[in-house]
């Protein structure tokens, strides 16, 4: 074996053997120790490694009676397990466990080698681990079983070592050790049982022990030692060799005793016991030592072996138990209160001093009584009747009166249970005097009594609640100010009145919560019984009461004064004709809107309206009629307002709204602004009514947006004020922007959105356009349907000057239902003229998330008479982006109508290849952009290739857009492209025009 398989070796035997010596008995560690004796001697005499390990198992035997021990080994492939041997098991068992595969449920031993750790099987009837050899355990009454991996060289284990019991038990610590030195020794035999060299082999079992071992001539003089014996004494081999064992020897042993030790030895062969040696360094220290004379095959002393385990720990640990005793009975005596422990009959086996004092007796003056005699007597048929409850398993405490000296009964408050000890079951107890106790529990349950009368007739509203909320008292003024009784408020929780939250801020809106003793005030709401709210004012604070934590509150109805603050509040920032908001507080919010925008880099808008022409009806009609048109006119601009949005009376017949938030491009928030500043238009254009006079208003409005760069508050109101004296300049009942150079550029805008919602909803100005697909061979196989605008006055006008903008307004989706409406009613038509082409059409991702999306195209198909299998909806890859799982189950929906699905501009998107798979495609494709520059672009023509080669696996066809060459179409085609479109074959025509260039 060579330095590194020794390693291994002592590792593995180091990581079994966990068991600690301290942890055995003396009478375990002496049959421990004569085990290792004669397993050591037997392997030092040689002889067949079979025979050599039934012996070992013969010798487990006999430390677990009616056990077998078996030894399995792994085959020459790490396979099977085999019996390697088993002395005491019959044939029939033998075969049964031969080509046993180690796993979760083939026993312990297969178990033992699959987890590579012992494996301790109290109950094999049951145990999973035992699920595979259950027959087998059942035929043989095969109870428990204890397994062991055996180790050799190798970090996996070779085999197994087992005991198996016929009834079912447990290992203790002395049968864990047994299966360890055992499984340890036997692995060194397994592994080097083809090996000749015996001495070798003992010498390596000599030195994997973890017991000191020294071997000595006839003359007892050293001769060899192991490791172990190194590292507890200090000494190397070199030091020790040659030497006699008295070099180790303390002063703590006379000559008489090692005298009857050798007298013993050469009488009986053996000697065992405790004694005291000195290691190297003159430390002295106690060993468990066992030793034996050695014999030839002749009869003749050639050795003795002596094995040793230092128990200093065990020394240790009985110094440190007798140490914890003795302080245990100091903490009993110590402590203020009687205590007791009790045998099965209740009599009294320890009292502590202050238990003897209590009942005036000395130290075993009570064996002959009972705990039932030192209780007052109307307590003892309860004290007996709670005992045997403790006996039961249960724990109690009670209050008890005991007889103390003179007869007088005194309280004290009893806990007891039942403790299981080697000699059986007893019962431990305390009793404490609560005579003070009680005596203080009258004192504050008549004090309490004194504060609930108070508390019951103070005139704030008092309540106490506990830590979770229930009411536990409450003043009469309190329930009257709540409007219930006192028997309706008993107990009941705070969630009941308090409406949950804060009117300050400067307090919680759960005042029961509180646990500190901090008060704290602040302002809530209650909710009355007939369910209406009222405004309080609590104090609380946490506290003692009772014996409880609790929390003490005094509510105060605020409610009229809070209401009259409001009022006031309100007459400081609101305008008192109109009821908006006054100059103050539009100023207020600007600035805060201003500072939002900044930081947040979004635009908001200030129009500044004046009403036309007031100061006439004013002076024709008097102040009373242009009040009323003035409430009117504030009536009408907030039913314009948006939600945030501020409008306010600015003066006289001036308003101002604030709107902070319009988007975040500048051209958004004008667009925003110019939309609502002719909606204020309309709405303050329509004649007022007055007491049946109808009076006509206009109004000019100016427009400043924000934030410009040093752009204050005053600085928005100043340029709105100016927009709007140039739009009454320009003729009144107008709108200009303060930015002139935003005033054409957003009329421009208003105008072009304005005409082509009309003609989305007219459905006025929208034709469909055709750019046909073909195959490889140029035979026409379909079209793609395209939209185009015909403005009355621009003309034709490209998708990419208009489809901006109407996905941007929502308007996209009535421009999809039309051309899907028209493209089925064509499909309807080829049908009926016996063309089966197919026809593709966009979807915008708004359309398609529509939610009744699937309902229309249903509808559409069935109201044009359309067969879906010839309607391709194209939709992008940037649709999966978001809801991707909500945009696969809406195109299966489809699909299992027969609608087809491609996703288009394939490339420029960030498609999820496990959702492409869960689509139901049936084509791809390729975005235009990746066909430009074919042939001569490598990386397109890579990227063609690698769509095109991913396509095909996932059974998809491609379309190729864009083609206009004719070295375009050649490579694709090359690829295995099938389908193309392209100005190569045909340009967009109309869609009547297109049907007819493909009439034969």
């Amino acid at each position: 074996m060579s330095r590194s398989d020794g390693q291994v070796r002592e590792n593995t035997i180091s990581e079994l053997s966990n068991v600690d010596y301290a942890t055995l008995t003396a009478d375990e560690q002496l049959l421990i120790l004569q085990l290792q004796h004669d397993i050591l001697e037997s392997v030092a005499r040689g002889g067949d490694a079979l025979a050599t390990v039934e012996r070992i198992c013969r010798l487990a035997e006999q430390m677990l009676p009616n056990a077998v021990a078996t030894v399995m080994q792994m085959d020459a492939v790490n396979e099977y397990l085999n019996v390697f041997a088993a002395p005491s098991a019959s044939p029939e068992v033998v075969a049964r466990l031969n080509r046993l595969r180690p796993g979760p449920g083939s026993g312990s031993c297969g178990n033992a080698v699959y987890h590579r750790k012992p494996q301790f099987v109290r109950d094999t009837f049951t145990d999973a681990r035992w699920s595979g050899l259950r027959d087998l355990a059942h035929d043989y009454n095969l109870r428990a079983c204890w397994s062991m991996p055996i180790y050799a060289s190798e970090p996996r284990p070779i085999g197994s070592f087992a005991l198996s019991s016929f009834a079912q038990c447990e290992p203790g610590n002395f049968h864990r050790k047994i299966l360890e030195i055992s499984a340890s020794i036997i692995g060194i035999i397994l592994a080097r049982e083809k090996s000749e060299e015996n001495l070798h082999l003992f010498a390596q079992t000599f030195e994997g022990l973890t017991e000191g071992v020294m071997i000595t001539d006839a003359q007892q003089r050293i001769v060899l030692v192991n490791q172990a014996f190194v590292d507890v004494l200090g000494y190397t081999l070199d030091e020790v060799v040659g030497e006699t064992p008295r070099m180790f020897a303390s002063d703590r042993h006379d000559e008489a005793f090692y005298r009857r030790m050798w007298e013993r030895i050469e009488t009986q062969g053996h000697w065992c016991g405790e004694l005291w040696n000195k290691r190297k360094n003159g430390e002295e220290f106690p060993e468990w030592l066992s030793i034996s004379a050695v014999e030839n095959t002749a009869g003749t002393l050639t050795h003795y072996i002596g094995i040793f385990s230092d128990v200093s720990e065990r020394h240790a640990t009985q110094r440190r138990l007798e140490e914890e005793y003795a302080l245990r009975q100091k903490i009993i005596e110590s402590i203020p209160a009687a205590f007791f422990l009790l045998d099965e009959e209740q009599r009294p086996m320890m009292l502590n001093r202050h238990m003897l004092e209590t009942l005036g007796m000395g130290e075993g003056e009570y064996v002959d009584h009972r705990l039932a005699d030192y209780v007052c007597q109307e307590d003892r048929p309860r004290v007996l009747e709670t005992m045997e409850r403790v006996r039961a398993g249960e724990t109690v405490s009670m209050e008890i009166g005991v007889l103390a000296q003179g007869g007088q009964v005194v309280p004290h408050r009893l806990n007891a249970t039942a403790i299981d000890l080697a000699d059986g079951q007893h019962l431990l107890g305390v009793a404490l005097d609560i005579s003070e106790n009680k005596r203080i529990e009258t004192s504050l349950k008549r004090e309490s009594e004194k504060i609930r009368f108070m508390l019951r007739h103070a005139i704030d509203g008092v309540h106490i609640l506990d830590v979770q909320g229930n009411l536990i008292e409450a003043s009469d003024s309190f329930c009257e100010m709540l409007g219930y009784t006192r028997d309706e408020m008993q107990g009941v929780n705070v969630v009941r009145w308090d409406a949950g939250r804060s009117l300050s801020g400067a307090g919680p809106s759960a005042p029961w919560q509180l646990a500190g003793a901090d008060r704290r005030r602040f302002e809530t709401r209650h909710r009355r019984k007939d369910g209406s709210l009222i405004d309080v004012e609590v104090s609380s604070v946490g506290m003692n009461f009772d014996g409880q934590r609790v929390v003490f509150n005094s509510s105060r109805d605020i409610t009229s004064r809070n209401e009259a603050k409001a009022r006031i509040e309100h007459l400081a920032y609101h305008d008192q004709l109109t009821g908006l908001p006054n100059r103050s507080l539009l100023l207020d919010r600007l600035g805060q809107a201003l500072a939002s925008a900044q930081r947040a880099e979004r635009h908001g808008a200030v129009i500044f309206v004046d009403l036309d022409q007031f100061k006439r009806i004013n002076d024709v009609h008097g102040h009373m009629v242009g009040d009323s048109v003035l409430r009117q006119m504030a009536q009408r601009l907030r039913g314009i307002l948006h939600q945030g949005d501020t409008i306010a009376r600015f003066g006289g017949d001036e308003f101002v709204l604030l709107m902070p938030d319009l988007g975040r491009a500048h051209e958004e928030a004008a667009t925003a602004a110019l939309v609502l500043g002719h909606e204020i238009r309309q709405a303050l254009g329509t004649p007022v009514q007055i007491e049946g006079q109808e009076y006509d208003v206009s109004a000019s409005l100016g427009i400043s947006l924000f934030p410009k760069r040093g752009d204050s508050v005053e600085d928005l109101i100043r340029e709105a004020d100016i927009a709007m004296y140039r739009a009454k300049d320009s003729g009144r009942n107008t709108l200009i922007f303060f930015e002139q150079d935003m005033q054409a550029a957003i009329a421009e805008r208003y105008v072009f959105e304005h005409d082509l919602r009309n003609a989305v909803q007219q459905e006025t100005g929208l034709e469909l356009f055709m750019q046909g697909q073909v195959d490889a061979a140029g035979a026409v196989i379909g079209a793609e349907a395209l939209v185009r605008w015909r403005h009355p006055v621009r003309g034709l006008i490209p998708p990419a000057e208009f489809i901006p903008l109407a996905e941007e307004t929502g308007l996209i989706v009535g421009i999809g239902d039309w051309v899907l409406r028209e493209s089925c009613r064509l499909m309807a038509r080829w049908r009926e003229a016996g063309k089966d082409l197919n026809l593709a059409v966009n979807v915008s991702p708004r359309q398609f998330r529509q939610d009744d999306f699937i309902a229309r195209i249903r509808k559409i198909l069935a109201d044009t008479g359309a067969d879906p299998k010839f309607l391709t909806l194209e939709i992008t890859e940037n649709l999966l982006i978001e809801r991707a799982a909500e945009a696969v189950s809406r195109m299966q929906a489809l699909a299992e109508m027969g609608v087809r699905f491609s996703i288009d501009d394939f490339g420029t998107g960030y498609s999820s290849l496990a959702y492409l798979k869960r689509m139901p495609l049936k084509e791809l494709k390729i975005d235009k952009s990746f066909v430009r520059d074919l042939p001569g672009d490598p990386n397109d023509a890579a990227l063609i290739e690698t769509i095109l080669s991913m396509a095909h696996y996932l059974g998809l066809e491609v379309v190729a857009e864009g083609v206009e060459t004719k070295a375009q179409f050649d490579f694709l085609a090359s690829r295995g492209c099938e389908y193309f479109q392209g100005y190569l074959f045909q340009k967009p025509l109309p869609s009547a025009v297109w049907q007819d260039s493909i009439e034969p």
